[in-house]
């Protein structure tokens, strides 16, 4: 860089205290600006148009997002000191945040290796975590709290910590629907720790909480073996530790980070909550899918019912003319037989009435004949 004797850099700490000022600005985000600090390499993954990298500051954890080309991300090494001149951008993440990254357009490497072997572990094990990858505890919870099952938490607290209470405060009644156990290490023992953390692993839980305030010695939680056992955890991790503001490294290699004790009993109130608003509309909606479906089922057996009554009334209404068919042809019947049974008996008085007629004459030939015989 020819003209670098000239140049100011900014730091990453600087420079987003610049677009937290300038945020509603756009034109100051069109102007070039160079950015001095050590390259931490991320994974490139070959469906990005570019890589996603960090620099963070010489002698703070603060760090800065950079884009860069495939190009320059090859040509840097993990703990180069650089500089790098580009313009700033923004984007709005899944989660609503606003990701505020230096799209970079040159770079210059002022040193090969500025980081000591602790700093070149770290971003190993980092690296490492993303290519595992990380566990998705929101889906763990959901998952269960939706199947009704109450998901099991280990809480780890410092020795002599007073950070339960400030958890507890923003916890309200997800204690009715979490379980959550409390455990106790001496975070400045890196052995303690990595001794408890390995036997909650082994203890049945659904997820693991790393709880600590801010203060004095919480640089001890990025000591390489606590980095190595919280890595390597099968069992889903948050890290609710420090302040807002600081930088911890161990919050790059858990599942889910959690900006301070208070918003992890938050972030567990508001879980049960969502779940719980879920779960009751989902309630209400399948009873009136239910009652839809009886209502109309109902509907089509009235018809259904309606439709044989009238079939009924109808076959009724056939029958009684059959029968009222059948009583007359009865009723001709009965008067037919009548009539023979007249016939009949006059049939039978004729008869007589010719035997008789036919004696008679019988008797007066018989008279005849003997009178004229004398």
């Amino acid at each position: 860089m020819s003209d670098q004797s000239t140049i100011q850099p900014y730091t990453p700490s600087e420079l987003l205290t610049l677009f937290s000022n300038f945020l509603n600005r756009q034109e100051e985000f069109t102007q070039i600006i160079y950015l001095q600090g050590i390259y931490q390499q991320k994974p490139y993954n070959p469906r990005w148009a570019a890589c996603y990298d960090s620099i963070r500051d010489e002698k703070t954890s603060a760090e800065m997002t950079v884009r860069m080309t495939k190009e320059q991300h090859d040509s840097l090494s993990n703990g180069n000191l650089i500089v790098v001149g580009g313009v700033l951008g923004k984007q709005m993440r899944e989660n609503g945040n606003i990701q505020v990254f230096l799209s970079v357009t040159r770079v210059d490497k002022l040193k090969e290796q500025v980081v000591d072997e602790a700093e070149v572990k770290r971003a190993a094990i980092r690296q490492q975590k993303a290519q595992t990858g990380y566990k998705n505890v929101d889906g763990v919870f959901e998952r269960m709290l939706f199947a009704d099952e109450q998901p099991q938490v280990a809480l780890v607290f410092a020795e002599s910590s007073i950070t339960m209470t400030d958890f507890r405060a923003g916890l309200n009644s997800a204690m009715a629907t979490i379980s959550f156990k409390e455990f106790r290490a001496n975070f400045a023992n890196p052995r303690e720790v990595c001794s408890l953390l390995s036997t909650l692993d082994d203890g049945g839980f659904n997820a693991i909480a790393i709880v600590r305030g801010g203060g004095s010695g919480i640089e001890k939680l990025d000591e390489i073996p606590i980095l190595e056992t919280v890595s390597n955890l099968r069992t889903p991790t948050i890290a609710a530790v420090g302040h807002p503001e600081e930088r911890l490294f161990i919050k790059s290699v858990v599942d889910k980070e959690i900006s301070t004790p208070n918003g992890l009993g938050q972030y567990f109130s508001e879980l049960t909550e969502r779940i719980a608003d879920t779960k009751a509309k989902s309630k209400a909606a399948l009873v009136a899918q239910v009652e839809k479906v009886y209502k109309d089922r109902l509907t089509a057996a009235e018809k259904q019912a309606q439709t044989l009554q009238q079939q009924m009334t109808a076959q009724m209404k056939q029958s009684q003319t059959i029968l009222e068919q059948a009583d007359k042809k009865e009723e001709e019947r009965k008067q037919l037989y009548g009539q023979i049974s007249t016939l009949r008996k006059q049939m039978r008085s004729a008869k007589i009435k010719s035997t008789i007629i036919y004696v008679v004459l019988v008797g007066l030939i018989i008279l005849l004949l003997y009178f004229q015989g004398k």
